[in-house]
């Protein structure tokens, strides 16, 4: 039997919806990871715990000596909660271009797999 699970995000304009296959499940991990870390808490219905927020933190870059602690803190803790068929290896979270800027480097194992991968983001203030 072959396992699928939609690719998100869903084409809109064409109405098409792509889909993971079994030997693509890495790539859906991936997803659900940056899923976790996009999401505010609050936001997701029947789950109000999930997610890390990683906008709001873009907000509090003034401060991020003193936010740094809670992200990492935040993000090793809702992967261990939604997400733990990874294994966190690193973590490097760091404002860019005079603070307008949140770039986050997330490096995983997937153990099962055998695969390692790295999530990169770069979030900008509005």
């Amino acid at each position: 039997m072959r396992r699928t699970g939609p690719k998100l995000p869903i084409d809109l304009q064409t109405g098409t919806i792509s889909s993971h296959e079994e030997d693509k499940l890495e790539d859906m991990i991936k997803q659900n990871l940056k899923m976790i870390l996009l999401t505010n808490p609050g936001e997701r219905i029947m789950i109000p715990s999930f997610g890390v927020g990683l906008p709001r933190f873009i907000f509090e870059l003034d401060n991020y000596d003193d936010i740094y602690e809670e992200l990492i803190h935040t993000i090793v803790d809702q992967v261990n909660i939604y997400l733990p068929v990874i294994k966190i290896t690193n973590i490097v979270a760091e404002p860019q271009s005079s603070e307008q800027y949140l770039k986050v480097v997330i490096s995983y194992n997937i153990n099962f797999l055998q695969i390692k991968d790295t999530l990169d983001l770069l979030l900008e203030t509005y």
